[in-house]
C-alpha cells in the first residue's frame, strides 16, 4: 500500500493572491515516504487592495441600441503593413499575465515557462446560468437545422419555419413550405425603427431563392427566386442596415437599404465573388471574414469599384498548427480581434490592424462547434455537449464556467445583443442536437453577485483557521488484514492520522480498492 499524498487545506476565497498571508514553513518529516504538507490559513479576512478609480477601471460594456439612419454602415479601412507583428507574437494591446503565486505547488517559484497553454480552470464552476424568470428550455419537437434570435422571438428551421416567444416558450408562428422547398439560411430583417426589430425574417433556400416573412401576419410577403440561381444559400449576414446573402458557389449578394432604411428584395443587389469552399463566415466592422479549411480570407464588399474587395490579398494562416476552421466570433471588449474555432479544440486569434494571426490558444481536445462573444467573455460550445465561458483578457485565459448544455453536441450558440433594449436583459441562446433551445443569462448574474459578496465578505463574515488532513490512498486491491504483514504497514494509519496535530477535518480518498484486472468485480462488491 502507498500513501500518495497528504496535505492540509483551508477555506479559499476570490481575494487577490498578493493580499493573502504567506505560507507557513513546511514540516521536514516524512510519512510513508511523502512529505506532509501544511497549508496556509488566515484568522481574519485579509486587507483589501486600494480602491480603483471607476473612471480608469476596465468595465464590461455591451453595444447600445443602434442609432437609426440611412445608408451604409461606415467602416474604417483595414491597413496592411510590411511591419506586421511577427507570427505568434502578441502586441502591446494584448494583456498578458501569469498565474498568481497561489497556483504554484510550492509557492516559491516565479518561473512560468512550464505552465500549460490551456485556460486556467481552477476557479471555474458548473452552475448553469439560468434566468430567474421565463422558460429556460424550449423543446422544438422536430429536427431543427438552425435558428436565429432577436429580442422576444427565436426562429427555428426544420421541415417548417417556426417562431417562438422566448418569454412564454409558445410557438406563435408555423409556416409550412411547399414540397421540395428546403430552407438553408435565416436572418432577422433590420429596421430603421428600434421597436420594429424582429418583425420580419429573410429565408434562403437550397434552390437559391430568398423570401421575406412577416411574423405578425404569418405569411410570405416578398420573394426573389433569381437571387442565387440554383445555388444553395448557406448564410444571410446582417451588416448595419444591409443583408448579405452568400451561396455555396461563392456568390455574395449585398442588399442595401431602400428609402425606408431597410433592405428590399425588389431592389438590385451588388454582386461579389469569394472562395466557394468556405466553412464559416462572419461580418466584422463591414468586412467579411471567411474561414476555408485552415486559412482565412478578408473581403470588403462595397458599391465603390475603386476599393479593394479582397483586402487580405492572400490567405491568412494560423501562427501555430491548428485543425480546420469550424466557427468564428468577435468580443466587444476586444474590438481589434477576430476569433476562429477549430476542429481540434484550438482558437486562433487574428488582428485587424495589421491583418495577421497573433496567437493560437488550446482550450480543449474536442471540436469547437460554435462560439459567440458576450461582453468581455467568449462562450464556446463543443461536440461533447459542454459550454465553456472564457475570460480572454488575461494570458493564459481563465475558464469562468463550464456545464453540460445538452446530451449531444452543441450545434450553435448565439448572443442576442438586441435583447438588451428589447427584453431588458442579455440572453444567450444555444441549440443542441436534442432539438432543445436553451436560454442563458449572458450577464452571469449569480456569479457576479457571488463574486461581489466574496469581495466584501469582511463586512459580514468572521474567519478562523481550520486544519484539514486530506489523503489519497492507492490500496492496490489489498485487504485490510494485509496491513499486518509488514511492520511499516502496521503503523501506516497511525502515522497518517498523527501527521498533523488535531485536524478539524479528515478526508480519505481511495484508489484501486478492487483488482482492476478482474472485470467481474466492482467497488459495489466490497462488504
Amino acid at each position: 500500500m502507498k500513501l500518495e499524498d497528504s496535505i492540509k487545506g483551508q477555506r479559499m476565497s476570490l481575494d487577490d493572491g498578493a493580499s493573502r498571508p504567506r505560507l507557513p514553513p513546511r514540516p521536514t518529516g516524512l510519512i510513508g515516504g511523502v512529505k506532509a504538507r501544511v497549508s496556509r490559513g488566515r484568522s481574519h479576512s485579509p486587507p483589501r487592495p486600494p480602491e480603483v478609480d471607476p473612471a480608469s477601471a476596465p468595465v464590461s460594456t455591451f453595444l447600445p441600441p443602434p442609432k437609426r439612419g440611412m445608408g451604409r454602415i461606415m467602416t474604417k479601412p483595414l491597413i496592411r503593413t510590411a511591419s506586421a507583428t511577427t507570427a505568434g507574437q502578441v502586441d502591446d494591446n494584448y494583456t498578458a499575465s501569469g498565474y498568481g503565486p497561489d497556483d504554484s505547488d510550492e509557492g516559491g517559484s516565479d518561473d512560468q515557462s512550464g505552465l500549460s497553454d490551456y485556460p486556467d480552470s481552477s476557479q471555474a464552476n458548473r452552475r448553469r446560468p439560468y434566468f430567474k424568470d421565463g422558460p429556460s428550455e424550449i423543446p422544438c419537437k422536430s429536427d431543427v437545422k438552425m435558428f436565429a434570435v432577436c429580442g422576444q422571438y427565436v426562429c427555428t428551421i426544420s421541415h417548417s419555419t417556426k417562431v417562438w416567444d422566448i418569454g412564454s416558450g409558445r410557438c406563435i408562428m408555423a409556416l409550412q413550405h411547399s414540397e421540395g422547398t428546403r430552407v438553408t439560411a435565416i436572418a432577422f430583417k433590420p429596421s430603421s425603427d428600434v421597436e420594429s426589430e424582429g418583425a420580419a425574417l429573410w429565408l434562403g433556400t437550397s434552390h437559391g431563392e430568398l423570401m421575406e416573412v412577416d411574423i405578425a401576419s404569418q405569411r410570405i410577403v416578398e420573394t426573389r427566386s433569381s437571387a442565387h440561381t440554383k445555388k444553395e444559400v448557406v448564410k444571410i449576414h446582417r451588416c448595419g442596415f444591409e443583408l448579405w446573402s452568400l451561396d455555396d458557389g461563392g456568390k455574395l449578394q449585398v442588399w442595401g437599404p431602400d428609402i425606408n432604411g431597410a433592405p428590399n428584395l425588389r431592389n438590385s443587389p451588388t454582386t461579389f465573388r469569394i472562395n466557394p469552399r468556405h466553412s464559416c463566415s462572419i461580418v466584422v466592422d463591414g468586412y467579411l471574414w471567411v474561414g476555408s479549411g485552415k486559412s482565412v480570407d478578408v473581403f470588403q464588399p462595397s458599391t465603390d469599384p475603386s476599393k479593394i474587395f479582397n483586402v487580405s490579398s492572400r490567405q491568412l494562416s494560423a501562427s501555430k498548427p491548428a485543425g480546420d476552421i469550424t466557427c468564428a466570433a468577435i468580443v466587444n471588449s476586444q474590438p481589434d480581434r477576430v476569433y476562429f474555432g477549430h476542429s481540434d479544440g484550438k482558437v486562433s486569434i487574428y488582428s485587424q490592424h495589421p491583418l495577421t494571426c497573433i496567437d493560437v490558444v488550446s482550450v480543449s481536445l474536442y471540436k469547437i462547434n460554435s462560439m459567440t462573444g458576450v461582453g468581455d467573455f467568449l462562450w464556446a460550445g463543443f461536440k461533447t455537449g459542454m459550454v465553456y465561458v472564457y475570460d480572454i483578457r488575461t494570458k493564459p485565459w481563465r475558464a469562468l464556467k463550464d456545464w453540460q448544455c445538452s446530451d449531444g453536441p452543441v450545434m450553435d450558440i448565439v448572443a442576442d445583443l438586441t435583447s438588451i433594449w428589447k427584453n431588458g436583459r442579455l440572453q444567450v441562446v444555444s441549440l443542441g442536437n436534442d432539438n432543445i433551445l436553451r436560454v442563458w443569462d449572458g450577464m452571469l448574474e449569480d456569479d457576479t453577485l457571488e463574486a461581489e459578496m466574496q469581495r466584501n465578505d469582511v463586512e459580514f463574515c468572521s474567519f478562523r483557521e481550520i486544519k484539514a488532513l486530506v489523503c489519497t490512498w492507492n490500496a492496490g486491491a489489498s485487504k485490510p488484514q494485509d496491513l499486518l504483514i509488514r511492520d511499516s504497514d502496521k503503523v501506516f494509519l497511525e502515522s497518517v492520522l498523527n501527521s498533523i496535530d488535531s485536524p478539524d477535518i479528515i478526508v480519505f480518498g481511495f484508489q484501486e480498492l478492487v483488482d482492476l484486472e478482474d472485470k467481474k468485480i466492482t467497488a459495489s462488491a466490497l462488504p
